[in-house]
């Protein structure tokens, strides 16, 4: 046995839903390695039985391998697999589907390859390796239709494509890869792919190798891929996202060009005519609908491209090409390092949709990847620019972001966040192009915890404005992070129309979660980091589950310190049913109605979204004294206040407010009457609009068009 294998450890992570026998069959594969893995994380996006689970629990732990499972609801292939790799600890994540099997002896293999251990760069044969391709053996390829199958997708040159020309290059396998699990953190898999991710592999396959990371093919870790039948998606949308994922992953990684159109017309003509044919010849429906699927799928990019030439022009000359002088509204960019799940980003997203509004166009700049989110800008039409950034001490990304800037027409940055690369890079960039700088701060520093860098601290004299998110807030930042007072701005968040829940979808907010009648919903919203304080809110729960059996109590978000958090879940004694944790999710404002009760535990808070939201849905919230929370928490009027980091205050709170229906509706209407006062998007965009007209250069050009 190499040295290495007693040094490397690995993580096998198995995706599934809703095939409890080949996710069966898949776990006993690995048990049987003549090297197990360390640990095993099943991600369920369905409803594996309990008896199942706690079966395949009890194998793994009998076996010396650590058990992780993890229920999240509808966030697809990619994200579950994100969710993996800030789940665990070890150095390599093992990615088999649910019904592939490994050879006795995989693992083994997968422990000898010299995986990178940090952000290493292929510069050479010998560097680490990023990524392994299994040897994936697929007996249901072996029939003459699938072969003829196999024919016509290369006939239609799928994946012909390269950004580069190359065509000996290493592709992953969505069935079984390995990774280096600190590659995915770095860069993980892309969240946008629609439906289950098809095409995921060749995604994060041709990114990487586009970023420098070095993929390996290892033939000597060999699994089976025994394609099960699956209900992930229907036909149709099957089709739909066969087009949809394929061009995304194409233009991302910069395969198309204009040349390239016949291309791209004879690959999906070939295929939508394959599956018309097949019709004729068996499964009529399956592939009517797929070949459909397909029509519709490109129908919809045609209409987008239609629309943007139609749009172009219509600011064209109409006056037989004269020269003619027309005004275009500025442009702002918001720099952040990732679209995900929390308040900071929603907040970015919500200025980008107000400010066109008020004159002022936005484009969305991520130094990584773009992030979960970036699908929304997508539907919203805000252009989105990410992977300015390949590593932390890229100095190329201030020329490219510079060159953003300049071609962009791009007359002021907004540094969504407190320090960090986007303040780092943006006001370098700022500085070069002689544009406006702020830094927009969503963290609230104290006298040991300050986010403000010492090379971003050098950079203040740059940087024209710091916007607080109330006064509290620009106390701690004038005090603590030493801020000239004169640079301190107060705009305190604001809810978009979208993000405002409806109170009277409560029967069906409530039938989603699953709750009867006389059961009090307690909720907890965050991102999963230390500084939320999962563990208060597990013992709050602990406290009022035994004052009031019938509260049911929730936990929503995802984070870095999901594994902690699960642990504490399963030490809390509290009954499954009793205490939730859903994920992450995308429809709070639909679920938030179906609650009675949402809290913060925070030890650390500035100016939380949660809390806005949770009161403009008229909720009865509860909220520790930290940060700016009491800018907008009036004990007794519009929420309970408690001490921070208090299970037990926390505990008497939430008995009180479970005993008193007649409370929680007073401190619900005052809460909501407040929100929609003061703090609403259009008074955040119209005070953003404020601050960037104070700057020089920032009003509506004019620029002469032939």
């Amino acid at each position: 046995m190499s040295n290495r294998d007693a040094v490397v450890t690995i993580a096998a992570v198995i995706c599934t839903r809703d095939r409890a026998e080949s996710l069966r069959a898949a776990v006993e594969s690995l048990i049987r390695q003549s090297r197990r893995p360390d640990e095993l994380l099943v991600i369920d996006d369905g409803a594996l039985p309990f008896a199942e689970r706690h079966a395949l629990e009890e194998a793994c732990t009998g076996a010396g391998i650590a058990w992780t499972y993890a229920r999240v609801s509808g966030s697809g292939l990619t994200a579950a697999r994100n969710l993996a790799a800030r789940l665990t600890e070890s150095d390599v994540l093992f990615y088999i589907d649910d019904d592939v099997t490994c050879d006795s002896t995989c693992v083994a293999e997968l422990a000898c390859v010299p995986f990178e251990r940090t952000r290493a760069r292929a510069t050479t044969r010998d560097a680490p390796i990023a990524a392994v391709a299994l040897c994936v053996e697929e007996p249901a390829w072996s029939t003459f239709s699938a072969r003829l199958y196999q024919s016509v997708y290369l006939a239609a040159g799928w994946w012909a494509l390269r950004p580069d020309g190359r065509r000996r290059r290493v592709f992953l396998s969505g069935a079984a890869m390995a990774l280096s699990r600190r590659v995915v953190l770095d860069d993980p898999f892309d969240e946008r792919l629609r439906g289950y991710a098809l095409g995921e592999d060749r995604e994060i396959s041709l990114r990487l190798a586009r970023l420098g990371h070095r993929i390996a093919r290892w033939p000597a870790a060999r699994v089976v891929h025994h394609r099960a039948p699956s209900g992930r998606a229907d036909a149709f949308e099957f089709g739909r996202m066969t087009v949809a994922n394929y061009l995304r992953i194409l233009r991302d990684n910069d395969c198309l060009r204009t040349c390239d159109l016949p291309r791209i017309v004879w690959t999906f003509g070939v295929l939508i005519a394959a599956h018309v044919a097949f019709a004729v010849a068996g499964r009529r429906r399956h592939h009517l609908q797929q070949a459909g699927g397909m029509c519709a799928a490109l129908g919809g990019v045609a209409r987008e491209k239609l629309e943007q030439i139609i749009h172009t022009s219509r600011h064209r000359s109409r006056d037989g090409g004269m020269a003619r002088a027309r005004v275009t509204a500025p442009r702002v960019g918001l720099v952040t390092n990732r679209l995900e799940h929390g308040g900071a980003e929603w907040m970015l997203l919500t200025l980008a949709r107000h400010l066109p509004r008020l004159g002022v166009a936005a484009d969305v700049i991520c130094l990584k990847d773009a992030g979960p989110l970036a699908i929304d800008c997508e539907r919203l039409g805000i252009p989105v620019c990410a992977g300015l950034l390949r590593h932390r001490f890229d100095a190329v990304a201030l020329f490219r972001l510079a060159q953003l800037i300049r071609r962009r027409r791009i007359r002021a940055l907004i540094a969504v966040g407190s320090g960090g690369d986007r303040m780092f890079w943006s006001t370098l960039a700022a500085a070069m192009t002689g544009r406006r700088m702020i830094v927009w701060s969503h963290w609230h520093p104290a006298q040991d915890d300050q986010r403000f860098e010492r090379a971003n601290r050098l950079l203040y004299p740059l940087v024209d404005s710091f916007v607080a998110l109330g006064t509290t807030h620009a106390d701690a930042l004038a005090r603590w992070e030493r801020i000239p007072s004169v640079k301190i701005r107060v705009i305190a968040n604001g809810l978009d129309s979208s993000r405002i829940a409806d109170p009277a979808t409560r029967p069906a907010a409530r039938a989603a979660l699953g709750l009867r009648d006389r059961e009090c919903a307690v909720a907890l919203i965050g991102n999963l980091r230390p500084e939320k304080r999962h563990d208060v809110f597990i013992e709050a729960a602990r406290q009022t589950a035994r004052m009031r059996p019938e509260t049911v109590f929730f936990m929503i978000g995802d984070g870095p310190d999901a594994a902690r958090v699960q642990m504490l879940i399963s030490r809390s004694e509290l009954a499954p049913h009793r205490l939730r944790w859903l994920g992450a999710r995308d429809d709070i404002p639909f679920l938030l109605p179906g609650l009675d009760i949402v809290c913060l535990c925070s030890s650390v808070e500035c100016f939380s979204v949660t809390m806005l939201e949770a009161m403009a849905a008229g909720r009865a919230f509860v909220g520790p004294a930290v940060g700016s929370l009491g800018d907008v928490l009036c004990d007794g009027r519009t929420g309970l206040i408690v001490p921070p980091a208090n299970a037990s205050a926390l505990a008497a709170a939430l008995d009180r407010l479970a005993g008193d229906a007649a409370l929680r509706e007073l401190l619900g209407r005052g809460a909501r009457s407040l929100v929609l006062a003061r703090f609403t998007a259009d008074r955040m965009a119209d005070a953003f609009r404020d601050l960037l007209r104070e700057g020089r250069g920032f009003a509506h050009e004019q620029h002469r068009q032939h």
